[in-house]
């Protein structure tokens, strides 16, 4: 054995002195690195090989040069461990080149991107994420726990960025707190993944799952008091060998906003791969909506005292007569709730504060901070992360402008001047590293354009033309398709695909007429998209989307023409605004063939804006002139009924399909001393 270690030392030894072929690399400097010092990663610089950091790391942003427009990016390919303080400087990125291995004891002091290239992140002890910080998740990566807890400090989170995957795998996660829509997982897009391996989360507040989908692999425990609430439009795989657990006092909240697809139904969004998957409920409760909830293939275990409701859902049916009213100035232009629903931002004309933020509790608005533009403010845009708040409008020098959120004095990042025109409309792309602005040719034939963004600097990467350019821009869920509504009716409504190589690329359009597009919405599920226009025969219009078509499916008529629009949260529901005598604001259910009004408000001569609240429950809109009693801006009260129609069987909890043969029955088992309170239809579909 001592010949044994003689014959690897000089092997090492050999590797070492050879010039080609070194043991480390370290920003330079090769052969064997064991450094104390804190190393500072310029963008572009790496660690390879036998390079041991003692004291962390930061990843700096230069001044200039690339790295400056496109953040800062480290390699790390080194094969032993990191100990101390890691600095991402909130923008900046680890690339793995290898599997990067922390020792206990190591802290993040902000935010920032790993992009995993699939590699794993491995602990070796406890992990804190700091508060208020996101750290995204790109392409491929597992962080592997070896049976360590990774906490997430107040409003952080784990963000997975589009088409990434992010597997968890021998950990515990915990979070100190997390606003109910601003979840401490949170998913860029609808084709982003996350795997759940040997998991227990372990949150104090409920994870509301809206986009993406889930995979659940060997033992997955969801503890404590929270809720998990099934949001996405996107299937999630109990795969095999695997138990999803719900154990004592949490909830299985089972509520997609959609119909469901040709591939998957709403109700068959989770799937269990086979026989050997299981769903365990402990002591829990499972809650589904009118469209239920179809479970095959695997087993289902009830253990101790189970509540289980079927039709947890209430229907739209106006607005309630609590109304928050507020002044603002001249007009209101724009309205949007901040992610988490805690912020109301606004843009108009409003003396010194065309763009003021509110503090919102439910009850009432309370002032937090304004923006002031030369004439007035456009349009804003916060984020998916909720980091970052883009403002446009007509300035004198800086017509767009970038902020850290929620805004306080000093905190803006960048800005930039059009010489002949402002921004009408912009949108973040999910993502957050893209910002698509559009107005009134800003340079020669360009009023469309897409800007990469580093968390510092917005770099121009794409234009289009638009002749008159474009009122509206709403991104789709998936990030893949951008949807463009033109102010003139010379251009027609355009759909464009998205990618990181070639940016904006036409993929269909929409003859709209003699009309001019002044509001667009994607549907939460991406599977509509609806436009309002200054046409009063045809104020509003849904199409079905296909990926490639679109297909007129409803309108209606609006007044003199409608302006602006919002989905509901679970897409049932059209709020729309425009010039409509007694009826600016008008609440529309929507069938899929049909929009049925349910509440009409009058609230001003012209409502420019409306926003529905990510919970669903108020309404914000603004106008200009409004009526006796009434200000620009306002937030109604969303009144709620019972359903007018009962539950199908074939939309309850359904066990097995029997249309698929046997092989899809579900062992269903209710174990001793298992007690189930039971709200609802069942429906038993097995052929055994």
């Amino acid at each position: 054995m001592k010949n044994n270690n003689n014959i690897l030392f000089i092997g090492i030894l050999v590797l070492i002195s050879n010039s080609k072929i070194f043991a480390g690399n370290l920003v330079g400097t090769s052969g064997l690195n064991y450094t104390t010092a804190h190393n500072v990663f310029r963008s572009g610089q790496s660690a390879t090989g036998f390079v041991r950091m003692t004291n962390g790391f930061t990843v700096a942003t230069p001044e200039f040069g690339l790295g400056s427009s496109h953040g800062s990016i480290a390699y790390l390919d080194t094969c032993l461990s990191v100990s101390g303080g890691i600095d991402l400087r909130t923008t900046n990125t680890i690339y793995l080149r290898a599997d990067l291995t922390l020792d206990n004891g190591v802290t993040f002091s902000s935010g920032g991107s790993i992009y995993g290239n699939d590699r794993a992140l491995i602990l070796n002890g406890n992990l804190t994420i700091p508060a208020n910080s996101s750290l995204h998740i790109g392409g491929k990566i597992i962080i592997e726990g070896n049976g360590n807890t990774l906490t997430l400090g107040n409003n952080s989170q784990l963000f997975i960025d589009a088409d990434a995957t992010l597997t968890l795998r021998n950990i515990i996660i915990k979070n100190t707190k997390n606003y109910l829509y601003d979840a401490p997982i949170k998913f860029a897009t609808s084709g982003s993944q996350l795997a759940l391996d040997n998991t227990i989360l372990n949150f104090v507040n409920d994870f509301y799952f809206d986009r993406g989908s889930i995979f659940f692999h060997n033992d997955v425990i969801f503890t404590g008091t929270c809720a998990f609430i099934y949001k996405s439009c996107q299937p999630s795989f109990i795969t095999n060998g695997t138990t999803l657990n719900f154990d004592v006092n949490t909830i299985f909240d089972f509520s997609p906003p959609t119909t469901g697809s040709p591939q998957f139904l709403a109700k068959d969004l989770l799937v269990m791969q086979d026989a050997t998957s299981q769903l365990y409920l402990n002591c829990s409760t499972l809650k589904t909506t009118m469209t239920g909830l179809r479970l095959t293939k695997g087993e289902v275990l009830f253990d101790n005292s189970i509540t289980i409701t079927t039709a947890a859902s209430l229907r739209v049916s106006g607005t309630t007569s609590t109304v928050i009213k507020q002044a603002f100035g001249t007009e209101v232009r724009h309205v949007a709730w901040s992610q988490d629903g805690r912020f109301l931002i606004v843009s108009g004309n409003n003396s010194t504060q065309d763009i003021s933020i509110y503090r919102f509790n439910g009850t009432s608005l309370t002032y937090q901070n304004g923006i002031d533009y030369t004439t007035q403010g456009y349009c804003t845009s916060l984020s998916y992360d909720g980091k970052f708040l883009a403002t446009g409008g007509n300035d004198t020098s800086t017509d767009l402008k970038i902020y850290n959120f929620p805004c306080s004095l000093g905190s803006l990042i960048t800005s930039l001047g059009y010489t002949t025109s402002y921004p009408l409309t912009i949108a973040w792309h999910p993502n957050g590293k893209y910002l698509l602005v559009g107005g009134n040719e800003f340079a020669t034939s360009v009023d469309l354009i897409l800007y990469k963004f580093n968390g510092r600097i917005l770099l121009q990467v794409d234009s289009e033309n638009f002749a008159t350019g474009p009122d509206c821009i709403d991104w789709h869920p998936s990030g893949n398709f951008v949807a463009v509504g033109p102010q003139s009716s010379t251009r027609d409504l355009t759909i464009f695909s998205f990618d990181e190589v070639n940016y904006l690329v036409e993929k269909t359009r929409m003859d709209l007429g003699a009309v001019a597009t002044s509001g667009v919405k994607w549907r939460p599920d991406g599977n509509f998209i609806a436009i309002t226009t200054n046409n009063a025969t045809r104020g509003i219009v849904v199409y079905s989307f296909t990926g490639s078509t679109l297909f007129e499916v409803a309108y209606t008529s609006y007044g003199t023409g409608a302006q602006s629009l919002s989905w509901s949260p679970d897409g049932r529901y059209l709020a729309v605004a425009g010039t409509n005598v007694g009826a600016a604001l008008t609440i529309y259910e929507f069938t899929g063939t049909n929009l049925n009004v349910l509440k009409q408000i009058p609230f001003c001569a012209t409502a420019y804006a409306v926003a529905w609240h990510p919970n669903g429950r108020y309404i914000a809109v603004g106008g200009i002139t409004p009526s006796t009693g009434n200000e620009e801006l306002e937030v109604f009260e969303v009144a709620f009924g019972s359903e007018l129609f009962n539950q199908a069987v074939s939309n309850s909890l359904i066990f097995g399909n029997s249309s698929l043969g046997s092989i899809y029955d579900l062992n269903v088992r209710a174990l001793a001393g298992a007690n189930i309170e039971y709200d609802g239809i069942l429906n038993y579909d097995c052929v055994a």
